[in-house]
């Protein structure tokens, strides 16, 4: 399930969604505790809790695999939270989109919209 048409997850398992014929520029963070939050710039910010049975967190792309992105399940088996930051792209100039990817230790399936 979807929240905010953004980021959806369950038990191992996280989907962002984003505009497939623009590029998109991922940015991904790892963080000890919960880091600040900081809207100002993005056009969605959301954050859900995942899951991860087995200790791995790697983000793919469903049609050419998990490209060079690290594991973000940093602490191996156990919850985290995922703060997604969406930035849509310059419809006109046809530039990329922008996602900023933040992942810390912590529990709870609650979804936050922090700017939607």
């Amino acid at each position: 399930m979807l929240h905010g048409d953004l980021v959806g997850t369950a038990p191992g398992y996280m989907e962002i969604d984003f505009h497939s014929d623009y590029e998109v520029c991922v940015t991904t963070e790892t963080y000890k505790r919960r880091p600040p939050v900081e809207v100002k710039g993005w056009d969605k910010v959301i954050e859900v809790g995942y899951q991860s049975p087995t200790g791995g967190f790697v983000l793919m792309d469903p049609f050419y695999g998990p490209g060079e992105l690290p594991n973000l399940a940093f602490r191996g088996k156990g919850h985290y939270r995922v703060r997604v930051h969406y930035r849509e792209p310059d419809w006109e100039a046809f530039t990329p989109q922008h996602l900023l990817v933040m992942v810390y230790p912590g529990g709870g399936d609650q979804v936050i919209d922090l700017k939607d």
